[in-house]
C-alpha cells in the first residue's frame, strides 16, 4: 500500500499565512477593545444647599477631569480640572451664585477625559436666583459603554394639622423643589378665602399656619387646601379639611378610630363579666 503525502506549494502556503495573519489581527482588536471598555458616571447634588452644587462621580481612566458648565446662553460659568483618586473616584463643590450665576434656566454640566466618546457625559441643573432648583441629577457611561441617566423621585407632599374646635390649620409638607410654594385655600362654593406665598427651608419642608374664622369662612363645608410649585402637577398637592361654624372640624382618623376600639372592647367585656356575676349558682 503506498503511503499518501501531503506537499503544500508555495500558493497553500501563502494562503496559510493570510488566515493565520488574519486570526491574529482579529485576536488582537478583540483584546484591544476588551481593554478600551469603560466609561465615567457624573452625579450633580444641592439637596440641604442650593447655593452649591456637589459633583461626584466613577471613572475607569486615571487621566484627569475636566468639569465644565455653561450658563443658558452658552457662557462658561465654571471651569474646574480634576484628579481621580486610586479607586476611580472625585468630588468637587460649584458654589452658584453672583454675576455669572445671574441668568434663571438650566446650566450644563460636563464632565470629560480626553477626547471625549463614553469619557464624555453631561447633564443639566436648573437654577433660579442664583439658587439650584434641581436637588439631584445623574448620568452615567460606565455600563457597556452606555450612556444612562437616572431621575430621581421628586415631587411635592402637603399635610394639614388641626385640633377639633380650633381656628387655626397648620400646612406643612415636603418638597424636592426649592422654587417658591403658593398656598390658596378654597371655600366649599369655590371662592378663594387665602393665599400666600412661601419658600421651603434648605431641607425642603415648609410650614404656615392657616386662622379660620370671619366673613370669609362663613360657610359651612370642606375649605380645599392647596400647595403648588410652577404649573406642573408633580409639584401640586391638595388636602380638604371641615369647618363649622368658623372652626375644625377634623377628619374621623387613626386616634379615634382607636379610642373608639378600646370603648367598644371595654363595653363587651364589661358585658361579659355582668352576665357571669348574674348567672344562677347550683
Amino acid at each position: 500500500m503506498e503511503s499518501c503525502k501531503l506537499n503544500f506549494g508555495k500558493n497553500h502556503q501563502k494562503a496559510v499565512l493570510v488566515v493565520l495573519l488574519t486570526v491574529s489581527i482579529i485576536s488582537v482588536s478583540s483584546f484591544s477593545f476588551a481593554s478600551a471598555a469603560g466609561g465615567i458616571s457624573l452625579t450633580a447634588s444641592a439637596e440641604g444647599r442650593p447655593s452649591q452644587i456637589d459633583i461626584s462621580g466613577e471613572t475607569t481612566r486615571t487621566s484627569d477631569i475636566t468639569i465644565t458648565v455653561t450658563a443658558p446662553n452658552r457662557n462658561v460659568v465654571s471651569i474646574a480640572q480634576i484628579t481621580p483618586t486610586a479607586d476611580g473616584t472625585y468630588a468637587a463643590k460649584i458654589n452658584t451664585g453672583g454675576l455669572l450665576w445671574s441668568q434663571d434656566g438650566f446650566y450644563k454640566i460636563t464632565a470629560q477625559q480626553g477626547t471625549g466618546g463614553i469619557f464624555k457625559v453631561a447633564l443639566e441643573v436648573e437654577v433660579k436666583g442664583g439658587k439650584v432648583i434641581t436637588p439631584y441629577a445623574f448620568i452615567s457611561s460606565l455600563e457597556d459603554g452606555r450612556v444612562a441617566a437616572l431621575e430621581p423621585e421628586r415631587g411635592l407632599t402637603l399635610f394639614a394639622d388641626a385640633i377639633e374646635g380650633s381656628t387655626t390649620i397648620t400646612a406643612n409638607g415636603h418638597t424636592t423643589s426649592f422654587n417658591d410654594i403658593t398656598l390658596t385655600v378654597k371655600a366649599p362654593n369655590g371662592n378663594v378665602v387665602s393665599i400666600a406665598q412661601i419658600l421651603p427651608d434648605i431641607n425642603g419642608n415648609f410650614e404656615k399656619k392657616i386662622t379660620t374664622g370671619g366673613p370669609l369662612w362663613k360657610q359651612d363645608g370642606f375649605y380645599k387646601i392647596t400647595a403648588q410649585q410652577g404649573e406642573g402637577g408633580q409639584f401640586k398637592s391638595t388636602v380638604e379639611v371641615e369647618i363649622i361654624d368658623g372652626r375644625v372640624i377634623p377628619e374621623f382618623g387613626a386616634i379615634a378610630a382607636l379610642i373608639l376600639a378600646v370603648a367598644i372592647i371595654s363595653i363587651i367585656a364589661v358585658s361579659a363579666r355582668s352576665r357571669l356575676s348574674i348567672m344562677p349558682k347550683y
